[in-house]
């Protein structure tokens, strides 16, 4: 294994100890709020801030209207769509579930739904056929999410 390899993985590991931080906040603000829908459109609107921002900093050129526009106009709206209802969700359900098991089933569907990806090389991703160890691999995840939402 590479170095590049090791610092991808690690930066997986880090955005993944991002979800129950961001969570937690967002679960903060939709108590205040009192409605999911306006948390997400709040941090979707803070996030796009800090995008511009970093951005400007960065001094990242904009794309050309051409390759903005041979993009599939549901990859502009699916990633956005997904990321508003991902939030509202999680703002209704964390509370109750807390922070570890809302994690851990919300690792069992990221997991569940990239098997299926991957198997059917869906959404530009190579595919890699499903095995009775990548089954095996998902019971296991499953049976972790039992695991942490037992006392």
């Amino acid at each position: 294994m590479n170095s590049w390899t090791i610092g991808y993985m690690a930066g997986a590991v880090l955005a993944g100890m991002f979800i129950p931080v961001q969570t937690g906040f967002n679960t903060i603000l939709g108590r205040a709020l009192q409605s999911p829908l306006h948390t997400s459109a709040a941090v979707f609107f803070a996030g796009f801030l800090t995008m511009c921002v970093v951005m400007l900093i960065a001094r990242t050129p904009l794309p050309s209207l051409a390759a903005a526009a041979s993009a599939p106009l549901l990859s502009w709206v699916a990633g956005g769509a997904l990321g508003v209802s991902y939030i509202a969700i999680l703002v209704v359900v964390a509370p109750t579930l807390g922070a570890a098991a809302t994690v851990a089933l919300v690792v069992a569907g990221q997991m569940i739904c990239s098997a299926i990806i991957d198997h059917f090389g869906l959404l530009g991703f190579a595919e890699h056929a499903m095995s009775p160890l990548r089954l095996l691999g998902l019971a296991l995840i499953a049976g972790g999410v039992v695991l942490v939402r037992l006392y």
